[in-house]
């Protein structure tokens, strides 16, 4: 590395290089999120609120893998929308399908009684449903909430 190396705002000299890949060799057991963890550290690269850089870091670490200055360790999951906790939990019942009504139109007050229950022990084979036909997938309650910060 002759010129000078700037990524995401830091410089990046030869002793960095270095430092990163001797903590490779030391450390093949490590992700690449604790490698970023340990950069951002070492650097004390934080956030005007005090956080660590993480993010930042392995981006970091991924341009200069892609420049080939460096190798990371592979990838231990993909990254992006993770499957809900309901779609990995077991079945807890079976979910029945109800056909439609085939009467002719009536109005609400000619069906009554209505009632109305939650679909607490059917949740996990709703969402299954969901994410296998539903062209929008399943989306957990947590998961639509994280997405709109």
């Amino acid at each position: 590395m002759t010129e000078l190396l700037r990524i995401r705002g830091r410089e990046v000299s030869r002793g960095d290089l270095e430092q990163i890949g001797e903590w490779l060799g030391l450390h093949p057991e490590w992700s690449r999120r604790r490698l970023s963890e340990e950069l951002a550290r070492h650097w004390d690269w934080r956030t005007p609120t005090g956080q660590l850089k993480d993010i930042a870091a392995r981006d970091l670490l991924n341009r200069l893998e892609s420049r080939g200055l460096i190798r990371l360790p592979a990838r231990q999951r993909r990254g992006g929308r993770q499957i809900p906790r309901a779609l990995n939990s077991p079945a807890q019942g079976t979910l029945n399908l109800v056909t439609p009504v085939s009467a002719p139109p009536q109005s609400l007050g000619q069906r009554r009684p209505l009632s109305w229950h939650q679909a607490q022990p059917e949740r996990a084979q709703v969402a299954r449903y969901l994410a296998e036909h539903h062209y929008l997938v399943y989306v957990s309650g947590a998961a639509r909430r994280a997405g709109d910060q």
